[in-house]
C-alpha cells in the first residue's frame, strides 16, 4: 500500500451489522476486492452507511427527547431523588 492510503480504514457497516466505530477495520484495497469493487466505490459505499446510521440514530435521538419532554410537560414524572432512591434498593 502507497502511503497516500495508510492509515485509512472502512468499516463493514452494512446490512445491519454493528455502527462502523465497532465495526471490523480493514484496508480500502482489501474491502473492495472482497466485495468485488474499486477502492473509491467501497470508501463512497461505506461512507453513504455511516452516514445513513448517523441519520437513524439522530432521529431516533431526536424521538426519545421529544417523549421525554411531552411527559414531562403532561406530569408523567418524578423526582430524580425518589427514582434513585429506588435503585438503590
Amino acid at each position: 500500500m502507497d502511503g497516500d492510503n495508510q492509515g485509512i480504514v472502512v468499516w463493514n457497516s452494512f446490512h445491519g451489522h454493528d455502527p462502523p466505530q465497532t465495526g471490523a477495520p480493514c484496508e480500502p484495497e482489501e474491502y473492495a476486492q472482497r466485495h468485488g469493487k474499486d477502492a473509491a466505490s467501497a470508501l463512497d459505499e461505506a461512507l453513504g452507511a455511516y452516514l445513513e446510521w448517523e441519520r437513524q440514530d439522530s432521529e431516533e435521538a431526536i424521538e426519545g427527547i421529544r417523549k421525554g419532554h411531552e411527559d414531562v410537560m403532561v406530569g408523567r414524572s418524578r423526582p430524580a431523588s425518589e427514582f434513585l432512591a429506588e435503585m438503590r434498593r
